[in-house]
């Protein structure tokens, strides 16, 4: 795909789907969303739930995420997000609109459940 496409038609597709995902899951309860003004990765923490739960929490319905520090402590340590870090979500090229409305849905859910005390 990226000797059909343009490094910019790429990066245009990333941020839109990034911007797509931001929408959908900046009103849900709890989150905090850390997101640069470009490109295809943004970090987000839930106040029920620390990163390394809510990680394992989006792994038990299948969704692929990154918990933790991310090999950056002095990021996270500018960020206020030591000593437990966040959840890192990545969007690529081949990634669908319907893949970042699921995830917002599987998120919400699970926060649902948090607040039930399910999880």
């Amino acid at each position: 795909y990226v000797l059909r496409e343009t490094p910019e038609a790429i990066a245009e597709k990333e941020c839109a789907l990034l911007a797509r995902l931001i929408d959908r899951i900046s009103s849900l309860h709890g989150i905090n969303i850390y997101a640069p003004p470009r490109g295809g990765v943004c970090s987000i923490t839930c106040n029920l739930l620390t990163p390394d739960r809510l990680t394992r929490a989006l792994d038990e319905r299948e969704v692929c995420v990154r918990g933790g520090l991310h090999c950056a402590p002095l990021a996270h340590a500018a960020l206020g997000t030591m000593p437990s870090g966040t959840v890192r979500i990545s969007i690529g090229y081949q990634n669908t609109v319907r893949e970042v409305d699921e995830f917002a849905t599987v998120l919400s859910s699970i926060i649902k459940e948090a607040e039930a005390n399910r999880i």
